[in-house]
């Protein structure tokens, strides 16, 4: 649980969309971090053009992945407590949740990336699509959340060993 919430920390600094506008040729692409971060290239090369455009760009883009960092961190912390604390069921439930919650944001971005691109560029005439990032951050989640719920069911048994145990000792 705790290298996957690494993981799914990292993924949110990695490109979750992309849009390339102008054909095969390329007059334009654009990418956006999970953080909203957006970096430019223009065709010609042009540092300032690319620059201005994505400091431009940059207020318009959707920082969902801010909310996916913080339920990464969060993971972490759970892990943490499953692996060094008595509530390991407790933590495990928590991880499925908050697994369940990134990948529905994480699933929604990707399957929309289209249209939020939209509403800084045209890109009707461009290409968009979801970023890798995004991607793992997806399957990153949904690999979580049936952890937590693996490890939940796993748990839940070993306090029901453990209390039928006691209930014949005593």
């Amino acid at each position: 649980m705790i290298g996957g919430g690494l993981l799914l920390l990292i993924s949110v600094f990695l490109p979750w969309g992309h849009v390339a506008i102008g054909g095969p040729q390329a007059i334009m692409t654009a990418s956006v971090s999970g953080t909203g971060t957006v970096t430019v290239s223009v065709g010609d090369g042009d540092a300032s053009l690319e620059h201005h455009v994505a400091d431009y760009l940059n207020p318009m883009m959707n920082h969902l992945g801010w909310w996916v960092l913080v339920i990464a961190v969060l993971i972490v912390v759970a892990g943490a407590f499953y692996l060094w604390s008595p509530a390991r069921l407790e933590a495990a439930i928590v991880v499925t949740v908050l697994g369940a919650i990134g990948a529905a944001m994480c699933l929604f971005y990707a399957v929309h990336i289209r249209e939020s691109l939209s509403e800084a560029l045209d890109v009707s005439s461009g290409d968009g699509r979801p970023g890798y990032g995004v991607v793992l951050a997806c399957i990153l989640t949904v690999l979580l959340t049936a952890l937590g719920f693996i490890d939940a069911n796993a748990a839940f048994s070993a306090r029901g060993r453990s209390r039928r145990e006691k209930g014949r000792v005593g």
